[in-house]
């Protein structure tokens, strides 16, 4: 369990690091388009990458909303409920030992 938690998370790692380049490759576009004056070739080709990028980013956000979404599912639910058994048991054997100790004395 906790190595798929550790693979989840470096997705996570991983998208977000993407998304760090998508905004500085987006920021440098932008920059190309404001500094590329009349050039219309240039300035189709600069569209298409524009494009490209934002179909790019609208991909990546599903994915960190589906990774996002799982780490929490497992982080809260699984391991939440699995502690909460685990917790009870842990009293329960605490209790016994109490008992125990105070019954044999």
């Amino acid at each position: 369990m906790f190595r798929f938690l550790l693979t989840v998370r470096r997705t996570q790692l991983a998208l977000h690091r993407v998304w760090a380049a998508e905004v500085t490759e987006n920021r440098t576009m932008r920059m190309r388009r404001k500094t590329t004056g009349g050039e219309e070739q240039q300035e189709e080709e600069t569209e298409m990458q524009l494009l490209r990028l934002r179909r790019l980013q609208r991909l990546r956000l599903h994915m960190t909303l589906v990774v996002d979404n799982l780490q929490q599912y497992f982080m809260a639910d699984v391991l939440g409920a699995q502690f909460d058994r685990l917790d009870k048991r842990w009293q329960y054997n605490i209790v016994a030992y109490l008992h125990n100790t105070v019954k044999s004395r």
